[in-house]
């Protein structure tokens, strides 16, 4: 995933935005991932409204992490 984070720099307009909040959503999932120990079959990882949040709030000001 982070391999590819460089791709949303060489497209531009609306395709810039989308691929830019796949990699942060697909990030905050896996941060989710991990805090919950990787146990995926017993608890679903699940973005809260404030993760979504973040994730927006980071593409529009250019902080993707």
């Amino acid at each position: 995933l982070r391999a590819g984070k460089s791709l949303s720099g060489r497209v531009g307009g609306r395709l810039r935005c989308e691929l830019a909040l796949t990699m942060g959503g697909g990030l905050a999932i896996l941060r989710r991932i991990e805090a919950g120990g990787y146990d995926v079959l017993h608890h679903r990882p699940t973005l809260r409204i404030v993760d979504k949040a973040a994730v927006v709030f980071n593409v529009v000001f250019g902080r993707m992490q």
